[in-house]
């Protein structure tokens, strides 16, 4: 591994990465789980380099899924509020088979 862009001292344990050593057998790679130097969760992608057909090194990106988890958050409430206040906001009738089923009968 030539460079790290996280953490220059963690270039020697990159190397070590599973998903780094599936590049280097040639083979794509991908790791999801925590960083070892911060503990945030990644999401880590490896291909092989090839020259002239023959594996010479390997390409691995990795990316903060903080941002990820975050927009998954709230578009699973904004996606909850909704639901729920449809009833509401639109009647019952709509969304419940046989009528209203706030009322009493």
């Amino acid at each position: 591994m030539l460079a790290d862009s996280h953490d220059p001292l963690l270039q020697e344990e990159g190397r070590r990465a599973p998903e780094v050593q599936a590049a280097l057998r040639g083979e794509p790679g991908t790791y999801r789980g925590a960083n070892p130097a911060t503990g945030e969760a990644i999401l880590a992608v490896a291909r092989p380099l090839r020259q002239g057909g023959v594996v010479s090194g390997a390409l691995r990106i990795s990316s903060s899924l903080m941002v990820v988890r975050r927009v998954i958050r709230n578009v699973t409430l904004i996606w909850l509020l909704v639901t729920a206040a449809c009833p509401y906001l639109f009647g019952c009738r709509r969304f419940f088979p046989g009528g209203d089923r706030g009322t009493a009968a």
